[in-house]
């Protein structure tokens, strides 16, 4: 194998350090030692599915189009939102005539025919199948029946002892997953993501940082031995993983943002209403909200019962269902997107404001607002970023229309579904959120000694160098495409890095849109996960 790539999302050198002190991770402290550590810079929205999606093809979201997990369609309907066909970094390894495993990636869903094979990640459905091959899904079943996906933490509140075992399992899981598709395919590139530390960090961050609201110095007593457990498994992981690649592995292990205490979220959504710029249905969505609010397995199995079978009518679990269109100007669908939409009309289906000069006038208000906003005393936002400027005549039907660089968790929903009244409030059993800034490493054949003693890399580098890095490394091309710069300074090659024509349009057919069904059971989802 030539070259192996490691997600472990949600990382970064910080949050490690205590880890690392502890021994906890041996294998990523001897990597450090003998690679190239970096701290490696996300891009905005900073959440998985723009974030993977960037270091897939290179590109910042503006160019790529993935600003959530669901992409919403003309008709109104949803999909699986995922870079286009053909521009992802397997993609170009397949065009150069390498052989590549892609396994567990978020927004892969339904898998591009990457050869020899790719196993989709969080959000897949069981139809289509996750796998490309499609026997592969069948197969996988079978001979690692307790493969796992993904796991929805916001389940586990109250439950943090049931949610390191099972984190454990599904790292445990994937390696062994990893141990059977390297043994039957003869590959090139072999790309895994680890998901399970983002999921910990998101109810635990606190277990890192004794001085968080939520920490509770009992609880850490009795949670010490499962917490170690996890991480030491991790670090296992990473080791089995390098192991199977073989002897002269160039290795680069990566996280698609780092991870930050959260304590506050702000409600995005009542913000915009007390400047007359949301409206909400007062009463909608209650039911639902009650329902948040009690976390038994038998409250979360009726949950997903009545998403499923009431959605459709009484608009619960669609962006902003308590929303009253015909009075709302802006609003932010969910804390995915990280921004704030415009509901224009000719784009959005219940749009009152108009396109151009007005639209103008509008963002620039709420730019000000948020300028202006203070918690605590201090500014709520470092800046904001208008996405039509980066689009370059570019649409997308998921775009935000404003990013706030946002320094709390961000939480949509208006306070008419009994949530706590407030333009602040505690962030409850979530304790850790997404920062900027993730990690990453380069260890293993061709990895430039005098890199390792030119630390810290400048400039620093960023997730969409990542791709353009792997291809040169490979003596491949780069494509024009990709926005990311190769990172030739870690590399011992000399060579100069060579660019390539972008690849032809569209190489699959489009996939179908999502039922109603399907919608509202990836939204639950995504609750699961925090994000809604």
């Amino acid at each position: 194998m030539h070259t192996l790539i490691i997600g472990l999302d949600g990382l970064n050198w910080p949050l490690l350090e205590p880890l690392l002190a502890a021994g906890l991770l041996p294998t990523l402290a001897r990597l450090r030692r003998e690679g190239v550590p970096a701290p490696l810079l996300s891009v905005l929205p900073t959440q998985s599915a723009s974030a993977w999606a960037s270091f897939m093809t290179g590109q910042q979201p503006a160019v790529h189009g993935v600003f959530d997990f669901l992409a919403r369609q003309p008709d109104g309907r949803y999909r699986h939102a995922k870079p286009a066909p053909g521009s992802t970094l397997w993609a170009w390894l397949n065009r150069g005539g390498l052989a590549v495993g892609a396994i567990n990636f978020p927004v892969t869903y339904p898998p591009d025919p990457v050869q020899p094979f790719q196993v989709s990640g969080m959000l897949s459905l069981e139809q289509p199948p996750f796998t490309h091959p499609p026997a592969l899904a069948a197969e996988i079943r079978q001979a690692v029946p307790d493969y796992r996906l993904d796991l929805e933490w916001q389940l586990y509140a109250g439950r943090p002892d049931a949610l390191l075992a099972e984190l454990t399992q599904m790292t445990q899981a994937r390696v062994r997953l990893v141990e059977r598709l390297t043994a039957r395919h003869a590959l090139d590139v072999l790309a895994v993501a680890y998901i399970s530390p983002d999921r910990l960090l998101h109810a635990l961050w606190w277990m890192l940082d004794p001085t968080h609201p939520a920490a509770d110095a009992r609880l850490a007593a009795q949670l010490q031995p499962a917490w170690e457990a996890y991480w030491r498994t991790l670090d296992q992981a990473v080791a089995r993983t390098i192991a199977l690649a073989g002897a002269d592995t160039t290795v680069f292990i990566l996280s698609d943002h780092g991870f930050q205490a959260a304590v506050w979220q702000f409600r995005v959504n009542e913000w915009l209403a007390q400047h007359g710029w949301y409206r909400s249905q007062a009463g909608r969505g209650r039911l639902t909200g009650l329902l948040r609010r009690l976390d038994t397995p038998l409250v979360q199995h009726w949950r997903r019962r009545l998403v499923k079978d009431v959605s459709r009518f009484a608009g619960f679990m669609t962006p902003g269902g308590a929303t009253d269109w015909a009075h709302t100007l802006a609003f932010c669908p969910w804390n995915t997107q990280q921004g704030i939409r415009l509901n224009l009309a000719g784009r959005d289906p219940h749009g009152i404001v108009t396109p151009g000069p007005a639209a103008e006038r509008l963002l620039t208000e709420i730019e000000q607002a948020l300028a202006a906003a203070r918690f605590d005393g201090q500014p709520l936002v470092g800046g904001v970023v208008r996405l039509a400027e980066q689009m370059a005549g570019q649409t997308s039907l998921a775009q935000p229309d404003l990013l706030p660089d946002l320094l709390f968790w961000l939480n949509p929903p208006f306070a008419g579904n009994l949530q706590t009244p407030g333009l602040f409030t505690r962030t409850g059993w979530a304790s850790g959120d997404h920062a900027l800034t993730g990690m990453l490493l380069a260890w293993g054949a061709g990895i430039a000694a005098q890199a390792r003693a030119a630390r810290p890399l400048s400039p620093t580098p960023r997730l969409i160098d990542v791709a353009p890095t792997v291809l040169h490394s490979l003596g491949l091309a780069v494509p024009e495409t990709m926005q990311g710069r190769a990172l030739t300074e870690l590399l011992q090659s000399t060579a100069p890095v060579r660019r390539q024509a972008p690849a032809p349009a569209a190489e699959s057919a489009g996939q179908a849109a999502l039922n109603d069904a399907e919608t509202a059971d990836l939204q639950e989802r995504l609750r699961g996960l925090g994000y809604l």
